[in-house]
């Protein structure tokens, strides 16, 4: 049954492990980006992802309180703020 309860949680922290491995995999490029060519979005799936993965982990923290779904929310919050930082201080420094 315990489980069951934190689902919610365990989803959140899931989808923040592998948003920031992929984003690791950006940086520091232990698996080439040539065979793994749609990884080279890794920055860009935060966006789309990590807003999702925050409202899993708070659907999981309101119904049960787990501190996965909290670290979830944190950590999905954190990969989101991280990648419009990383972008809006690309196009400052680089230009559009």
């Amino acid at each position: 049954m315990e489980l069951k309860k934190g689902f919610l949680g365990y989803t959140s922290v899931g989808v923040a492990t592998l948003l920031g491995l992929l984003i690791l995999n950006f940086f520091i490029q232990p698996v080439s980006l040539s065979l793994t060519s749609f990884l080279r979005w890794a920055v860009f799936f935060p966006m789309i992802l990590g807003p999702i993965g925050f409202v899993v982990g708070y659907l999981g923290y309101r119904n049960s309180k787990d501190k996965y779904a909290k670290w979830g929310m944190i950590s999905n919050a954190a990969l989101f703020l991280f990648s419009h930082f990383y972008w809006a201080v690309g196009t400052l420094l680089f230009g559009p």
